[in-house]
């Protein structure tokens, strides 16, 4: 093996790193984003609040728990596959979120309409098996990793089930 060889391989090893480590940076950003867009859905339906605060406020851990995993990713404690999840769509998904925001600070949203959003983006999120592209190598990263999941299901299910409660035949 030439030092050219070498270098190549480090080179092609550290672009790996920080294009998961961006990746994953931006997962949690989109985490955020969907938390203010549920903070703006607190502010507008003060009748749920609580229900919308506790979403967001959920949404926030949720980025800090990714965070937690870009560390230990950098340790070599989590494996990440940005074949499964890639930049595009995390993008694209926070595109969406940001159109919802101002419309949510700019026009008329029903309950109805707003829980529809939250399904459509938890169910996306589910749909995606985003935390699938994530590979604990210790027993922590793995709990971290079926936390996220797990949250994103009951987040759908809570959304779910309001979303029965009002809706209208």
């Amino acid at each position: 093996m030439t030092f050219r060889d070498i270098s190549s391989r480090l080179t092609s090893s550290f672009k790996s790193i920080y294009f998961a480590v961006t990746t994953i940076e931006m997962l949690a950003e989109h985490e955020e984003t969907i938390g203010r867009l549920y903070a703006g859905y607190a502010e507008i339906f003060p009748e749920h609040k609580a229900f919308w605060v506790t979403l967001a406020f959920e949404e926030s851990d949720h980025a800090k728990k990714i965070r937690e995993l870009i560390e230990d990713r950098k340790k070599g404690h989590v494996m990440y596959d940005a074949e499964k999840y890639d930049s595009k769509a995390i993008k694209a998904s926070s595109d969406y979120l940001r159109q919802q925001i101002d419309k949510c600070r700019n026009e008329y949203v029903s309950l109805v309409n707003a829980l529809s959003v939250a399904l459509n983006i938890e169910k996306a999120i589910i749909d995606g098996k985003v935390f699938e592209a994530f590979k604990g190598r210790t027993q922590r990263t793995r709990e971290l990793i079926r936390e996220l999941a797990k949250s994103v299901t009951d987040h759908y299910q809570a959304i779910q089930q309001k979303w029965s409660e009002h809706r209208q035949y």
